[in-house]
C-alpha cells in the first residue's frame, strides 16, 4: 500500500472528521466571545461620581427667606438642618432680631413669650458649633429680660408647693419657666452668674417661691431643696453661690443664714487664731531637728527623714 492510499484512508476516518469539527466549533465560539467582549468594553458607560459641592457664604446670603422657608419643610433631615443653621446664623448676626426676641420675653402674652424663648434656646443649642452665639447674648439687658419673663411666669400659674423635700416638682413647672431657667443656666455656665444676680433673679423670682413664711423654715426648706434635688433650679443657684453678689442676694432673701462674726475671714477672733498658729508653726520650724537615715541603696524618701523638736522627749 502506497502513501496515497494510506492518506486517503486517513482522510476518510470519522474520528478525524469529529476532531476537525470540534476544533472549528471551538475556534468559532472563541472568536465570537472575543469580539463580543471587545464590543461590550467599547460601549461601556462608566457612572460619573458626583462631585462634592459645598455651600459658600455667598450662596447662603443669596438665598431668600421664602426659599429657606421651603427648605425647612423638606422631608430630608439634612436639608432641614442646613436651612435651620442658615436662619440661626442670620438671626444671631442681626442685632435687630436679637432685640426683638429679647423684648419678646417681657411681653405679657404667653404665646409670644414662649415663641421667643424657643427661638433663643434654639440659638443656644447651636452654640457648640459657634461659641459666639452665647457671647452675643451675654449682655445685662438680656439677663433683665430673662428675669422679667420669670416674673410673668409667676402670674401664669400657681407657685408649686416645696414642703416635700423628697418630691421634685420641676417637671411639673410651666414650659416657659423651664425654658427661661435653661437659658439662664447656659449663660451662667459660660460667663458666670454675676449679671444674673445683678438683674434680680433671687429677689424677683427665687425668693418668691414657696419656701415658707418663717425665716427658719425658709432656710431649712431651701437647704433641703439644694441638697436633695437635682434640677435646673439647683444648677442655677449653684452658679449664683460661686459669686459674691449671688451669695449676698441669697442672704438678703433670707434663704441662707448670715455667717457668724467668728467665721468671717477678717474677724478679730479668726485673725488672732491665724496669727497664733502662724507663730507656733514658725517656732516649731525654728527648733526642729532632723536626721536622714539612708545607706544609698535606694532613693531618698520621706520615710528616711526623722524629725524631733527640742521640747519633745528624746
Amino acid at each position: 500500500m502506497d502513501w496515497k492510499s494510506t492518506f486517503a484512508a486517513f482522510v476518510r476516518d470519522e474520528r478525524l472528521h469529529a476532531a476537525a469539527i470540534g476544533l472549528a466549533a471551538f475556534g468559532i465560539v472563541s472568536t465570537m466571545l472575543t469580539v463580543l467582549a471587545k464590543i461590550r468594553d467599547a460601549n461601556e458607560i462608566t457612572p460619573v461620581e458626583p462631585k462634592t459641592q459645598y455651600i459658600t457664604q455667598e450662596t447662603e446670603d443669596a438665598l431668600p427667606n421664602s426659599t429657606l422657608d421651603t427648605l425647612l419643610q423638606h422631608p430630608n433631615v439634612s436639608i432641614r438642618d442646613v436651612a435651620t443653621r442658615i436662619l440661626c446664623d442670620r438671626a444671631i448676626n442681626n442685632k435687630e432680631i436679637l432685640e426683638i426676641l429679647l423684648h419678646g420675653l417681657a411681653q405679657e402674652q404667653y404665646e409670644y413669650r414662649i415663641k421667643s424663648l424657643r427661638a433663643l434656646n434654639l440659638l443656644m443649642g447651636l452654640s457648640s458649633s459657634n461659641p459666639d452665639y452665647i457671647l452675643r447674648l451675654h449682655k445685662q439687658n438680656a439677663y433683665h429680660f430673662i428675669v422679667c419673663c420669670l416674673e410673668h411666669c409667676l402670674n401664669d400659674c400657681a407657685v408649686p408647693d416645696l414642703s416635700d423635700s423628697h418630691w421634685d416638682e420641676y417637671q411639673l413647672r410651666d414650659k416657659a419657666e423651664k425654658l427661661c431657667l435653661a437659658l439662664a443656666y447656659q449663660l451662667c455656665s459660660n460667663h458666670g452668674a454675676r449679671k444674673l444676680a445683678k438683674a434680680g433673679f433671687v429677689e424677683k423670682w427665687l425668693a418668691k417661691q414657696d419656701w415658707g413664711t418663717h425665716p427658719e423654715m425658709r432656710v431649712l426648706r431651701f437647704a433641703m431643696y439644694m441638697g436633695r434635688k437635682k434640677n435646673r433650679i439647683v444648677e442655677v443657684v449653684n452658679k449664683l453661690r460661686q459669686c459674691h453678689s449671688g451669695m449676698r442676694a441669697l442672704r438678703d432673701a433670707k434663704l441662707l443664714k448670715e455667717p457668724s462674726p467668728n467665721s468671717l475671714p477678717n474677724s478679730p477672733r479668726s485673725r488672732q487664731l491665724r496669727e497664733g498658729s502662724v507663730e507656733q508653726r514658725r517656732l516649731r520650724r525654728q527648733h526642729r531637728e532632723a536626721m536622714v537615715l539612708n545607706d544609698g541603696t535606694r532613693p531618698l524618701g520621706q520615710a528616711d527623714i526623722i524629725e524631733r523638736d527640742h521640747d519633745s522627749p528624746a
